[in-house]
């Protein structure tokens, strides 16, 4: 009996650490804290944190997504501030250090893109950073387990898909943003969306 329960709390210890950054799927508020110093935000079922007990060391924050009903269903980590040319080529050997890892755990990506907006004036290779802060240009990786058309990822840890951006705070400091949405995903943006609609 006293084995039976020594590896049924390994198993339960593996699988907890299992997902990105230590966070797994449905964990409680108060299991979120005890891995770091989570807070409320203006928004209901947002909580924010600068550190995790297992983040990254490039990650500046992490915002969480935690419903009472469905627990923690979406993950978003924001990397420290990239300094860069206006030509964004330190952001661009970020994302693709990022994206190289990303792609040995969890394979091959469904989708990607790397898009200006018709017509954009931003359209000169030293106007990369500014096409970013007008929101004329995305550069995006994707991986998606329920795909459609796209290609089916290998996801693991109830993770339902993830998306790598990268963003702008001026021509020459950018970020990259991780987005990790697990399958109760769903469920989350209803409760959400029920307790926001709940006094029309």
């Amino acid at each position: 009996m006293k084995i039976f329960v020594f590896f049924a709390t390994l198993l339960i210890s593996v699988y907890a650490s299992a997902g990105p950054f230590g966070l797994y799927k449905g964990m409680s508020l108060d299991e979120v804290k005890k891995k770091g110093p989570f807070v409320t935000t203006e928004a209901q079922y947002i909580y924010k944190s600068k550190t995790t007990s297992e983040g990254h060391p490039d990650i500046e924050s992490y915002i969480l997504t935690i419903t009472p009903d469905h627990g923690l269903c979406k993950i978003i980590a924001i990397s420290k501030t990239i300094n860069t040319s206006q030509y964004g080529e330190e952001l661009r050997s970020k994302y693709d250090d990022i994206i190289l890892s990303l792609l040995k755990k969890y394979g091959e990506h469904s989708d990607k893109f790397d898009l200006l907006k018709d017509g954009s004036i931003w359209n000169e290779s030293r106007d990369w950073m500014m096409s970013l802060i007008k929101d004329e240009r995305v550069l995006l990786t994707y991986w998606s387990k329920t795909s459609g058309k796209l290609r089916s990822a290998n996801l693991s840890d109830s993770i339902k898909s993830i998306a790598v951006e990268v963003g702008a705070y001026s021509n020459t400091k950018g970020y990259y943003k991780l987005i990790y949405d697990f399958d109760n995903i769903g469920n989350c943006v209803a409760t959400i969306k029920s307790k926001r609609d709940a006094n029309l």
